[in-house]
């Protein structure tokens, strides 16, 4: 027979070999899997952005050549020039040039109608694009004052020849009381550009009908 303590020893041997395999480190070994190796380079790389498809349509527009009809479109038509119509008078009478020329580039209307009551020195009325003009002839100078006068406050213009001008006042006084852009081509014959109601072109040539008329 053992003795007490071997015995002792024998059962306990047991328990103390499970305690030290319990704390032996346990290492698992996993399988390998494919697919899923990263390298460091690829994660430090940046992302490039993904292409919207409103850079691709914004390129497509860039690089498409336009067509001839788009082209033809977007180039401005030309303005077209309108040729003026020439007219030639006669400077036979200073207060007759007057009046032929505003009936020629205005509208006529009766002169009783812009200053009722008033008929013995006015020769013709007339409106041209928003002015109404009275043109008289042959009145004394306070005559022609008072009249002015009279006509502003209706909002008139007034016209005043004596009788006496060359063509190239008749044309500038005229011009200037209906508000007509004018201007001077040529001296002889006498030449001047002026523009109708309709605001055409207007080339007028006044030449001379007596021996000592006034150019």
């Amino acid at each position: 027979m053992l003795p007490s303590f071997m015995n002792r020893s024998l059962r306990l041997l047991p328990a103390c070999i499970l305690a030290a395999f319990s704390l032996m480190p346990v290492t698992v070994n996993a399988a390998p899997t494919t697919g899923f190796d990263l390298d460091l380079k690829d994660l430090r790389r940046p992302a490039l952005p993904p292409v919207t498809a409103t850079k691709q349509m914004v390129h497509r527009r860039k690089t498409h050549p336009r067509t001839p009809h788009e082209r033809h479109m977007k180039e401005k038509s030309p303005v077209p020039v309108i040729a003026p119509a020439t007219v030639t008078m006669t400077n036979k009478d200073t207060c007759s040039l007057g009046s032929n020329l505003l009936a020629m580039v205005a509208v006529t209307i009766p002169p009783q109608q812009v200053l009722p009551g008033f008929s013995d020195a006015a020769m013709a009325a007339a409106r041209y694009q928003g002015v109404t003009a009275l043109l008289a002839c042959g009145l004394h100078p306070a005559e022609a004052y008072t009249l002015r006068r009279l006509l502003s406050v209706r909002g008139v213009s007034f016209i005043s020849l004596q009788g006496d001008e060359s063509a190239t006042q008749v044309i500038q006084t005229v011009a200037a009381g209906l508000g007509i852009p004018y201007r001077k081509q040529r001296s002889i014959p006498l030449s001047y550009l002026l523009y109708d109601r309709h605001n055409h072109p207007l080339l007028l040539t006044v030449t001379d009908g007596t021996a000592g008329g006034k150019q």
